[in-house]
């Protein structure tokens, strides 16, 4: 209809045909450090790390592509951790973040946040909903890092416990890597370089999960005693200049820079043996040879097993790879585990690194017991004493393993009764 006011616009096209805009238009990248920081968090992890942990927190610079990974427990820890990160990252760089972008989850949309920001001139940026578009860079950080810890993990055959060394570790020898992003740089071309200025050292990287040989000093060693302890790779330190280990007999952390390592055997390659291995078994596999040749198809092993690996096994066909371990080491090793996973006592509890998981199970209790009346205050009598208590902490789990819930138990110390004269009628006295 020509001459008609809204003849160059239909409504009800719009209506019907409104579709979301293509995300084809070309980014503008940040030109120096820290302009533009992006946020978001993963989680929660299925498995709880090895240090109690189930989110892990990612900030990526858009001008390095560097990125940053805390974990932490709960949600809420994400404003402390932002903290953290806005501290070291501009005194690393010597820049300021003046930007930070986040997918507008509760955890980013707190008053402390919005002030603490608002009063260090950050602007805050939240993405539209339903458009993961517009944090692609974080959404391609998170896809990385799952594939990166799943590889990791497949590699070393260690527990999924330890999900969180393994992004640390693939973390540390990402950011020394060119991206697609970094590469059409002139040199510095890696987010380290491109972050912190200057070039960075590929030499300390080693395989994770592979086997290294920890040297040991004088006064932690016998005299004809072996000089060195055998430990996994499980990560570099920020705060030591060595890299970080785990004893698997010990279970124990150890930090050190005077090791040889054996890039080319696992420990926990064979599957079963995730956390920790009976002595004789792991000494045997760490001294079967592994053979690097990939047109092999069969890896000769040329060491004994350990005495009465074979005696329980009968008729059954065992492959080249395959590992015979006597079923009662096997026992002892599960039990030793989980008996070093509990605490003994409250005070002990409350050191662990679950220590939050412990006081939630011994609230339960308390509270189980006040619900169900166990027992009302009364005035103690003359020449009596009371009855001690004692708490009882057990790891409930499921078939695979995985933790199931924390129990605690609060139980009477029955043995400090004395028996009474069965004239009284009663057959103890306290």
């Amino acid at each position: 209809m020509d001459g008609h006011p809204s003849s160059d616009f239909c409504e009800d096209c719009v209506n019907g045909k409104l579709t979301w805009v293509p995300h084809t238009c070309p980014v503008m990248h940040a030109e120096v450090p820290l302009q533009q920081v992006y946020s978001d968090v993963h989680g929660p992890v299925s498995t709880r790390s090895w240090w109690g942990n189930v989110y892990w927190v990612s900030f990526i610079d858009d001008y390095s592509c560097f990125p940053a990974v805390y974990f932490i427990r709960n949600k809420s820890d994400v404003f402390g951790v932002f903290k953290q990160y806005r501290v070291w990252a501009e005194n690393m760089t010597g820049c300021r973040i003046s930007v930070l972008c986040d997918n507008k989850g509760g955890e980013y949309t707190l008053t402390k946040l919005d002030r603490y920001l608002a009063e260090a001139g950050i602007h805050h940026e939240h993405l539209i909903q339903d458009t993961p578009q517009q944090l692609g860079i974080m959404e391609c950080l998170n896809r990385t890092l799952d594939e990166g810890i799943t590889t990791l993990l497949s590699q070393s055959r260690l527990s999924h416990a330890w999900w969180e060394d393994a992004t640390l570790h693939f973390l540390y020898r990402k950011i020394q890597l060119p991206s697609s992003i970094t590469a059409p740089n002139t040199p510095p071309n890696t987010p380290y370089d491109l972050f912190y200025g200057k070039k960075g050292s590929f030499e300390h990287l080693q395989p994770f999960g592979c086997l290294v040989y920890v040297h040991l000093q004088k006064d932690q060693c016998r005299a004809f005693q072996l000089h060195v302890l055998q430990c996994i790779l499980i990560g570099y330190p920020t705060d030591y200049k060595g890299w970080h280990f785990w004893d698997p007999v010990a279970h124990k952390e150890v930090i050190s820079n005077s090791t040889v390592f054996h890039k080319s055997v696992f420990p926990h390659w064979q599957p079963g043996l995730s956390l920790a291995v009976p002595e004789t078994v792991l000494c045997w596999i760490m001294s079967c040879p592994v053979n690097d040749s990939i047109e092999s198809e069969e890896v000769a092993v040329d060491a004994a097993p350990p005495p009465d690996a074979f005696d329980v096994m009968g008729d059954v066909s065992m492959s080249p790879g395959d590992i015979c371990i006597p079923i009662l080491n096997a026992m002892e090793c599960v039990f030793s585990m989980a008996t070093k996973l509990e605490p003994r006592s409250l005070k002990e509890a409350l050191k662990c690194l679950d220590a939050a998981e412990w006081v939630g199970a011994t609230l339960k209790e308390i509270d189980a017991h006040l619900q169900n009346g166990t027992w009302e205050p009364a005035q103690l009598p003359p020449g009596r004493h009371t009855i001690g208590s004692q708490w009882v902490f057990k790891i409930k789990r499921m078939p695979e393993g995985l933790i199931k819930k924390y129990k605690g138990w609060l139980v009477a110390q029955g043995f400090s009764q004395v028996p009474c004269d069965k004239t009284q009628g009663l057959p103890f006295a306290s």
